[in-house]
């Protein structure tokens, strides 16, 4: 066989570092620009839903006609396409009159912040990725993983 090494003596090796820093410079304004708007709605849209719980926990009138209109995800095919309450408070709900029954005494409300306090957690979790990268998490996790995967002989 015949290899033949091609020097790319053809090829311009002048680079116009002002062209390309403006094009690095727009797509990283536009993905810093894109990551911005979708944290802004993550939190509106959190908030909203948020309200919309606090409405379904604590009023018994509502929590009956979010559930009628199908506003709590159970009857996507009639109601909205999209639930207008979190799974946690459904889950607050039900947990707190399971819990209720057995004669317990809990109320809704401390059900439903237990489940809620680890959504907003998470969430935390990952408008701080979005905004800041994986770099600083890396560095942190990264004294943790190593020693395991070393202990693990996978390193």
């Amino acid at each position: 066989m015949n290899f033949q090494v091609d020097d790319y003596n053809d090829v311009s090796y002048e680079i116009n570092k002002g062209l390309s820093g403006k094009i690095i410079y727009a797509i990283t304004s536009s993905t810093n620009g894109v990551i911005g708007l979708c944290v802004v709605l993550a939190v509106i849209g959190l908030s909203f839903v948020t309200v919309m719980d606090l409405v379904y926990v604590s009023l018994p009138i509502a929590n009956q006609l979010i559930r009628k209109k199908g506003w709590d995800g159970s009857k996507k095919e009639k109601g909205l396409p999209i639930s207008l309450v979190s799974k946690d408070a459904i889950k607050a709900v039900e947990r707190a009159e399971e819990l209720n029954a057995m004669g317990s005494g809990t109320t809704i409300i401390i059900q439903y912040l237990k489940l809620r306090t680890l959504t907003y957690i998470k969430v935390s979790i990952i408008i701080f990725i979005l905004m800041y990268g994986v770099a600083p998490v890396v560095k942190v996790l990264k004294p943790i993983v190593y020693p395991i995967m070393d202990m693990l002989g996978l390193s």
